[in-house]
């Protein structure tokens, strides 16, 4: 579920960012709480694929 940008040179480096965003509110949404998100793998970086870790619980944000 990636939005993927062309350019001359390939995809973009905000390819997969999108994505992130959105699997952050569903996750809250589902969850009815706070969760980070982070983007481990991205294919404007030149990874085949997105990746996401989801990481849940109040110490996250350490």
């Amino acid at each position: 579920m990636n939005t993927m940008i062309l350019t001359g040179k390939g995809y973009v480096v905000t390819t997969c960012y999108c994505s992130l965003g959105w699997v952050n509110a569903v996750f809250e949404t589902i969850l009815g709480k706070p969760v980070k998100v982070k983007l481990e793998q991205a294919i404007g970086r030149g990874d085949k694929v997105c990746k996401f870790t989801i990481l849940l619980g109040h110490k996250f944000y350490d």
